[in-house]
């Protein structure tokens, strides 16, 4: 049974900056923001303090950075599943969605997708779509 301020959180690992993100199990994107990655343990930290019992489970990308940020989870996350999945074409999913999210204005509506950039670093969403993923194959094994 599902509380209804469960989420799961994805962590798209960089060595610079890593994406986090807040995902609903129904796939709806609560959060996506980017963290410098050195403050990866203190932000996570954090989180888990205010909101670890709604943790239904944490999503970590396999590319870069990953086995130092796994094991910052392993630690903050005590109890809480910590799934990798792969990342291949996150980030241009990651446009995409972002895109979604927030509905283009002004002159940007005129460009096609593919033309517009993002004003901002894509990680959060990069995040956001791992858990899609894990939920869509999560949907797929039912």
């Amino acid at each position: 049974m599902q509380t209804k301020n469960e989420f799961l959180l994805g962590i798209d690992p960089g060595s610079y900056k890593t994406g986090v993100a807040k995902v609903k199990p129904d796939g709806e994107v609560i959060s996506a923001e980017w963290v410098e990655t050195k403050t990866l343990t203190e932000v996570l930290t954090k989180l888990n303090a205010e909101c670890g019992a709604a943790i239904k489970a944490v999503i970590i990308g396999n590319g870069t950075n990953t086995k130092p940020v796994h094991k910052v989870l392993g630690q903050v996350f005590t109890g809480v599943p910590v799934i990798e999945i792969d990342e291949k074409h996150s980030t241009e999913q990651a446009r995409t969605l972002y895109w979604q999210l927030n509905k283009p204005h002004g002159w940007r509506a005129l460009l096609p997708e593919g033309l517009r950039v993002p004003p901002e670093p894509l990680d959060g969403y990069a995040a956001a779509v791992l858990v899609k993923r894990y939920l869509e194959q999560q949907k797929d094994r039912d």
